[in-house]
């Protein structure tokens, strides 16, 4: 006959026994139990299958984060990859920008620090006032001349002369009368500084003294080369406006604003100036 405490304790005795944390000796019993005991034997199987089930769904699940995990990994590695290569290519678009820009500024000032004779023309249209300026300089002798011209009127508004020698610095100013259909008499304004020297139609357009709009320029411009007249350039693209400045003087030849329709020429010439070019401009006393 069946002992039912007996079989009691060997199903007590099984989880532990199916984790092999019983001893030898509680395994014998056990063992020795099943060999007679079928109830019991089917309860030990069904423990088993319920275990197995159990760690087959875990194994399943683990597999599954592993592979999720790998997917995921992957895909970061790929966009870290990618975002890296978007900054060095950056940078280096970034470091490039800065080279050319720094040349420009340095061919640039080659010039402004020479005594070398050299004539200049600026010329500007918004499509109502056009800007004409012309500077001759020669032998530390500057001349230059800016006229403000009206198309809607068909007429000038003003102009002004400003002269610098060794000895002195002056501007001369007049402004057009419509009834005569000739200038004023000059207007002299001692101590005036020439505003419009080289600088104001070279390379900085882009103002290269400022940090700021210097790093400005290097990071959100555009900058690729092209031909202008014949003459090797650069154009710096930058909110719309577009510079076209030649390699190997910084000169800015030609400005284009499509937002504000403004549109800048600009002409040099070297070893052209002659005396009477520079000669200062009348001058009327008040």
């Amino acid at each position: 006959m069946k002992d039912k405490r007996e079989c009691k304790v060997v199903q007590n005795l099984l989880p532990k026994y199916i984790d092999k944390l019983t001893d030898e000796e509680t395994n014998s019993f056990i063992e020795e139990h099943l060999n007679s005991c079928e109830e019991c034997k089917k309860i030990l199987q069904n423990m088993q299958k319920e275990i197995d089930m159990y760690s087959n769904k875990h194994e399943e699940k683990g597999r599954d984060y592993i592979k999720k995990y790998s997917i995921r990994l992957k895909v970061f590695k790929t966009l870290t990859i990618v975002f890296l290569l978007i900054i060095l290519v950056f940078s280096i678009s970034v470091v490039r920008r800065m080279i050319i820009l720094t040349s420009l500024m340095t061919n640039k000032q080659a010039i402004d620090s020479s005594n070398c004779h050299y004539i200049k023309k600026m010329f500007n249209n918004n499509m109502e006032m056009c800007v004409i300026f012309d500077e001759y300089s020669k032998d530390n002798i500057s001349l230059a001349k800016f006229k403000i011209y009206n198309w809607k009127e068909n007429s000038y508004i003003e102009q002004v002369d400003y002269y610098k020698n060794e000895i002195e610095q002056f501007s001369m100013s007049r402004y057009w009368d419509k009834e005569q259909q000739a200038f004023s008499e000059n207007k002299k304004y001692p101590n005036s500084a020439i505003t419009h020297g080289i600088s104001s139609i070279s390379v900085n357009l882009i103002n290269m003294e400022n940090l700021g709009e210097y790093i400005d320029y290097a990071i959100n411009s555009k900058i690729k080369s092209t031909k202008y007249e014949g003459k090797e350039c650069y154009a710096i693209t930058k909110n719309g406006v577009e510079i076209i400045v030649e390699k190997s003087t910084g000169f800015a030849f030609k400005s284009i604003d499509k937002k504000y329709d403004f549109i800048m020429y600009g002409y040099y010439s070297v070893g052209t100036v002659t005396d009477e070019d520079i000669q200062g401009p009348d001058e009327v006393e008040y």
